[in-house]
């Protein structure tokens, strides 16, 4: 198991991290071997960064999990 932390910290139920964080953490866990990786990360748009990653990681093999609906509001 690989953990990868994106988040620096939380402030009144808000947390925050930035694009460069999570990718940073997804290439961290495909050089590390991950086979498996799984998030739950909330947001208001699409990023063509993260679609970019994470195609790359499924290219590679590694199956990629991804919570959605993170808003709180379902």
């Amino acid at each position: 198991m690989h953990v990868a932390k994106v988040f620096d910290g939380c402030d009144g139920g808000c947390c925050n991290t930035t694009t460069s964080a999570i990718l940073s953490a997804l290439d961290r866990c495909r050089s590390e071997g991950a086979r498996v990786v799984s998030m739950s990360l909330g947001g208001l748009a699409g990023s063509t960064s993260y679609e970019t990653r994470i195609k790359a990681l499924v290219d590679a093999g590694i199956a990629v999990v991804a919570g959605a609906g993170n808003d709180g509001g379902t």
